[in-house]
């Protein structure tokens, strides 16, 4: 199976700004390697949407998991609960 993992971009939604390794989708690759299938990891806060683009065409994931370790990446002004 061929797995595509996607780190959010960096913090743009305040002053803030923050780039964080993606560690946890690293230890999640490290996991479905030793299980044998292949695997990618796109970080957005190096890569671009146009690369993240290409690489989906070109690697054809079956899955593609996004990290979401921490809620920052998300306007909070934005997501009421109602």
């Amino acid at each position: 199976m061929r797995v595509l993992l996607v780190h959010p971009s960096a913090l743009m939604y305040s002053e803030l700004f923050l780039r964080l390794e993606p560690l946890g989708l690293e230890r999640v690759a490290g996991a479905v390697r030793a299980d044998g299938h292949r695997v990618r990891i796109i970080d957005r806060q190096t890569h671009t949407a146009a690369e993240l683009d290409r690489e989906l065409a070109a690697f054809r994931p079956d899955a593609v998991g996004f990290g979401l370790n921490y809620l920052a990446n998300g306007p909070s002004r934005r997501c009421r609960v109602r």
